[in-house]
């Protein structure tokens, strides 16, 4: 049984809403940190009276407050296939798991606590589950709403028609649409916020949102985005790019760990990477198109200068032909110790299970156990506190909606590997009051930081619209807000986000 650190007044049987209040309050005079609290589905699809799926949220709305002034968050993790659980219980919720605070996973059973940093303090939340993940599901045609207007939990439908780029992007829009017709909340300040493929959506939905459904947002949080595939990806090993962005990554590994020194000696990662950054766009690009061109001597120089920045010998490096990919430095960083470097958040360790191997395999504890940490006391809180049943399984990460996922089609028409930085560039440019926060971690070696900064550069052109986005780097990686510090400056940033609004 989850552990609970504040009251809950009441719950409901006939409603997916209940009233809570923090301790001490009055049940006579509610206090002012009292909100209600949501959990229930809205069915989308082209005609509302034939829905084709329904979207499982968790919403949490503070009472008393003037829908007008109060601003409202929909979030989204990422995957595709990843439920909103991950920002819910993890930052951003009246309530977290209690985490370590080092980025470690806690033992199990987990449990929840009070959290001290909810966004609450600042915006109403409503965290959507895409079809597919959470509770959420594609419908045969003859499901759809009951006489009171609610989803039902009746049959499903295959739900490839939802698993593809734009086809994402619209049934949130409707869900969006929807949610605001129904709870008046139209007159709010709107702000989406995304994690990882969920910061791509973000950027995409920016523009679509405004096009498409009328809704012109006020902010939006990218957090650890993957805004461009083709720079994430290692198999294109002869584009450029992709080592460029993950080089000041692993400087900062590998410093972490002992196995090199990051140019400058300071408190803050900031000023100590930036040189490695200047290095990757500039010296590193230039010497990895040059190979070939270059003598044997100034060849091996630039091999050895990679070495010490990355921590792994010049021979290692020079097979490698100064290409130095998430995969092979979490094997081979800390090999000599038998263990592997965590990619989702390389300040983790843990044994090699295969240190036979030459390849990684089984390396990522934390996406590994993150599931059922999370699973677990998602599923105790909403059946328990929420009131919300339902014999469907909560999908907290679908792999068959990562397996079947359709990039073909691009977004917006375009051909070629997903990015949407274009779209977030547009929406900038045409929507001046649109504030935007990019997060990463320092230690995130699947969306490193220095590609969302470089593509902003690159496609974020208008002054006033560069203005108006901030970047914010934390220790830590992919879900850097598993360290204590991290998660205390990442309130702080986006509490300046929405006072900026």
């Amino acid at each position: 049984m989850v552990k609970r650190a504040l009251a809950m007044l009441a719950c409901l049987a006939l409603s997916p809403a209940l009233l809570v209040q923090p301790p001490g309050a009055s049940a006579q005079e509610p206090d002012a940190g009292a909100y209600t609290a949501r959990a229930d589905v809205l069915p989308i699809g082209d005609d509302p009276e034939e829905p084709t799926a329904e979207i499982f949220y968790i919403a949490y709305t503070r009472d008393g407050a003037d829908p007008a002034e109060r601003p409202i968050t929909f979030l989204f993790n990422g995957g595709p296939g990843a439920a909103s659980v991950f920002l819910h219980l993890g930052a951003v919720g009246p309530y977290m798991l209690d985490l370590a605070g080092d980025g470690s996973m806690p033992p199990q059973p987990s449990r929840l606590v009070a959290n001290d940093f909810s966004w609450l303090d600042f915006t109403d939340l409503v965290f959507v589950d895409p079809v597919g993940t959470g509770f959420s599901r594609a419908l045969p045609p003859e499901s759809g709403d009951d006489e009171n207007g609610n989803g039902g939990n009746g049959g499903e439908a295959d739900p490839q028609a939802y698993w593809d780029a734009e086809a994402d992007l619209e049934s949130i829009g409707q869900f969006m649409r929807l949610y605001l017709t129904r709870f008046d909340r139209w007159p709010s300040p709107k702000v989406i916020a995304g994690e990882s493929y969920g910061g791509l959506r973000v950027a995409a939905l920016s523009r679509v949102l405004m096009d498409d459904f009328e809704i012109i947002l006020n902010g939006a949080v990218l957090v650890s985005p993957a805004l461009d595939y083709g720079l994430l990806l290692e198999s294109e090993r002869h584009s450029l790019l992709h080592w460029a962005m993950v080089l000041p990554s692993l400087a900062a590994t590998a410093d972490l760990h002992g196995r090199a020194a990051l140019p400058v000696d300071a408190d803050d990662l900031a000023p100590r990477v930036a040189p490695v950054e200047d290095y990757a766009l500039t010296g590193y690009l230039t010497g990895l198109a040059g190979l070939g061109r270059m003598g044997e001597d100034e060849t091996a120089a630039f091999y050895a200068e990679i070495a010490e920045l990355t921590g792994l010998d010049a021979e290692t490096v020079a097979r490698l032909r100064g290409r130095i990919g998430s995969w092979r430095f979490a094997k081979l960083l800390l090999q000599d110790e038998g263990l592997l470097v965590d990619r989702y958040d390389a300040t983790q360790t843990n044994p090699d299970p295969y240190p036979d191997l030459a390849y990684l395999e089984g390396g990522d504890r934390s996406l590994t156990l993150t599931d059922g940490v999370f699973a677990s006391a998602l599923l105790d809180y909403v059946r328990d506190e929420l009131g919300y049943e339902t014999d469907r399984t909560y999908e907290v990460l679908n792999e068959q909606t990562f397996r079947r996922w359709s990039f073909d089609s691009g977004i917006s028409g375009r051909q070629g590997y997903v990015r949407t930085t274009d779209d977030l560039a547009y929406a900038l440019t045409v929507n001046d009051r649109l504030q935007v926060l990019i997060v990463h971690g320092y230690h995130d070696l699947i969306t490193p930081y220095l590609a969302s900064r470089y593509l902003i550069d690159q496609t974020v052109i208008e002054p006033d619209a560069r203005a108006r986005v901030r970047f914010a780097n934390y220790f830590g990686g992919h879900m850097f807000y598993f360290h204590d510090e991290s998660l205390r400056a990442f309130h702080a940033d986006v509490a300046a986000l929405f006072g900026a609004l």
